[in-house]
């Protein structure tokens, strides 16, 4: 009640400027309601409280809702200046006895919640309009993921170094089921039905590094009790040897050879692509059946 109440005061200081409904609005945004919650609340589309929002911004020389919570709240600690100063003794009192804050760490604690808000759901909208980016542009987000799925596999086995076996099937696997993952739900992201989260797009990006922090491990720990491990595959032969120096502390000796460049950098791109291309197909078909059979 106390929070509402000094809302509204604050209100009232522009309220020659704005609109009933104009302020009905600022008063929801000053709550931490999104544009969505205040359309639903006050009954209107989301494309009116936008509306009504620009109005508030431009009446008031603003530009967003950060600035607008600033701009109250420092209208309504202006006006409350004088009142604070003649009862300074009596508000200590006051706080001593109930405990509460003053009213200029109150309106301080409001105004970081109202900022916090806003960031976050700045954020939100971000990252909600890279999703629609993605989702509208989804061939070429597939192809920039190929074509750096496909440098980032190239670095970890030619740059890198991968010296186990099971890494190289691991990579294959990370790969293999991301891109089968985007070919099985293309027609529903292309629909609206799956949503993109850029952080799902992000981790799947950062996948192929589990390969070469689980060869990592290996060698830290399994080639220690091995002594010796050695790979050989298509154009690549690597091999890692634990040894003991002069001194005695263990040493580790790394050797790769490789006499294929290209085959791992257009491999891995060729591989993801026909996974994805066999998703896509297998849900098309899928969905013909379901049609054939309904029918």
């Amino acid at each position: 009640m106390e929070t509402n109440q000094k809302t509204n005061d604050n209100l009232q200081i522009n309220q020659s400027k704005l609109s009933p409904r104009e302020t009905e609005v600022v008063d929801l945004v000053l709550r931490g309601k999104s544009n969505k919650q205040i359309a639903f609340q006050l009954g209107i589309t989301e494309r009116t409280v936008e509306f009504h929002l620009k109005n508030v911004y431009a009446k008031l020389g603003i530009g967003s809702r950060m600035e607008l919570a600033v701009k109250l709240w420092k209208s309504a600690g202006d006006g409350a200046e004088g009142t604070l100063r003649e009862s300074t003794v009596a508000e200590d009192v006051e706080i001593a006895q109930n405990g509460n804050q003053p009213m200029w760490a109150a309106s301080v604690k409001r105004m970081l919640s109202v900022i916090k808000k806003e960031f976050a759901m700045t954020m939100k909208t971000i990252l909600s309009d890279l999703g629609n980016t993605i989702q509208k542009n989804l061939f070429a987000f597939s192809l920039f993921y190929f074509i750096a799925a496909g440098l980032t596999t190239h670095y970890l086995i030619v740059g890198f170094g991968l010296y186990f076996l099971p890494s190289y099937l691991l990579l294959g696997l990370v790969l293999g089921l991301s891109s089968l993952y985007l070919g099985l739900r293309w027609q529903g992201i292309k629909a609206g039905e799956v949503q993109i989260r850029p952080v799902w797009a992000a981790g799947f990006l950062a996948l192929p590094f589990l390969a070469g922090l689980f060869d990592l491990t290996l060698l830290a720990t399994l080639a220690k009790f091995m002594g010796e491990v050695t790979v050989n595959l298509i154009g690549l032969s690597s091999q890692a040897v634990w040894t003991v120096a002069d001194n005695g502390s263990p040493l580790l000796s790394l050797n790769r050879s490789i006499t294929l460049d290209d085959i791992w950098l257009y491999g891995p791109m060729l591989y993801m692509s026909l996974l994805a291309l066999m998703g896509y197909f297998y849900t098309g078909r899928s969905q013909q059946r379901r049609q054939m059979e309904s029918a």
